[in-house]
């Protein structure tokens, strides 16, 4: 399988993300040295890694007949670049498939690529074809300055919300209230109860951040 990023940045954090979960991945950058990107190739073609992380300017030129897999986990930013990583998989007549993560920020983009689907004889969901369609320009925005993501992460520090935790430290207890399409209100109050589990909560995660920061 090969995973899609747009940037080093994120093909590093995905990594580590997918080696503590015990994954049999590797991945290509441009911090690594040519003879390092050339070993992991070497490895990957051979089947010694199954899952390879990298962005579209290093997979660039590199010919890979076996892939059955390829996964956009960062939407692309042209048609172009979509048509070339999805062209990674089902090569030599061989079956592959592709699969694009897409973000709420990505859905004005959407449509392009299933316009190109359905071009190329793939069955689309109707409620895609219905999507506002994104601007030429916006395009061309993009490819010159992808959208913010959220880090990929799992530690609790880079998916806190520290204004919650502020007030659950305050010790007054916490209110959250959400709203339903209806409108109408839906709130949990934490009691005197709800204090306590709270706190040993917040314990657990300054442990956890110390460990972190260590």
């Amino acid at each position: 399988m090969l995973i899609f990023v747009q940037s080093k940045t994120r093909a590093k954090q995905l990594y580590h993300e997918l080696i503590f979960d015990g994954v049999n991945v590797n991945v290509i950058h441009g911090d690594k040295k040519k003879h390092e990107r050339d070993a992991i190739i070497t490895k990957f073609r051979m089947g010694e890694i199954w899952v390879l992380i990298c962005t579209d300017l290093m997979a660039r030129g590199i010919d890979f007949k076996t892939v059955n897999s390829v996964l956009n986990f960062d939407f692309p930013t042209s048609l172009v670049s979509y048509i070339h990583r999805v062209g990674r998989t089902g090569r030599a007549g061989r079956e592959g498939t592709a699969t694009t993560y897409f973000t709420d920020e990505d859905v004005p983009y959407v449509k392009n690529i299933a316009n190109l689907m359905v071009k190329s004889g793939h069955d689309v969901p109707a409620w895609m074809l219905k999507l506002k369609s994104a601007h030429n320009k916006e395009w061309k925005k993009i490819e010159t300055m992808p959208l913010k993501r959220q880090t990929i992460s799992t530690r609790i520090k880079d998916n806190t919300d520290y204004k919650f935790m502020k007030q659950v430290r305050k010790g007054t207890g916490a209110k959250i209230s959400t709203q339903k399409k209806d409108e109408s209100d839906d709130s949990i109050e934490f009691g005197s109860d709800g204090e306590d589990i709270m706190a040993e909560e917040t314990a657990k995660i300054n442990k956890r951040q110390k460990h972190d920061d260590a």
